[in-house]
């Protein structure tokens, strides 16, 4: 059975720049690989461009409302994950944050953290901040639309 794993997807690799973290997400006990440290993404739905696909995936796992020019493009992955199964396409894009925020997580994904790069595990005690410099002011709820 095709759990639709050969289907092209997209994620944002989230860098908080004025911490030298990176936001990861925790999957939930209500979705497969539960308790992983994913990036936040997903798949592209027919019709959809990978920024596209990305942009409304921040918005569904993490409450983000970001323009697709604010992605900034890092490479893409082809790759067979099982022989005999055509190669998945996986997009990789960098979003910059420079101001604090807490996502807002659906039910995909339990909890979320900061981690600096050195460190293979999240750091629970981290604050995350804004995926934009330009999007936000420390006053505004991450929430709020970003620019």
């Amino acid at each position: 059975m095709d759990k639709g794993y050969n289907q092209p997807g997209a994620w944002a690799v989230i860098y908080c720049a004025t911490t030298g973290k990176f936001l990861m997400g925790k999957r939930s006990a209500k979705v497969n690989k539960a308790g992983a440290w994913n990036l936040f993404g997903g798949r592209i739905d027919n019709g959809e461009r990978p920024r596209q696909a990305l942009v409304r995936e921040l918005g569904e796992e993490a409450g983000l409302n970001i323009k697709p020019q604010h992605l900034a493009k890092l490479c893409t992955v082809s790759r067979r994950l099982r022989p005999g199964q055509a190669e998945r396409d996986m997009h990789y894009y960098v979003v910059k944050a420079e101001r604090e925020f807490s996502p807002r997580l659906n039910r995909e994904t339990a909890t979320s953290a900061g981690s600096p790069p050195s460190n293979s595990r999240p750091d629970s005690t981290c604050r995350q901040r804004c995926p934009s410099s330009r999007a936000c002011s420390g006053k505004r709820p991450a929430t709020e639309r970003l620019k």
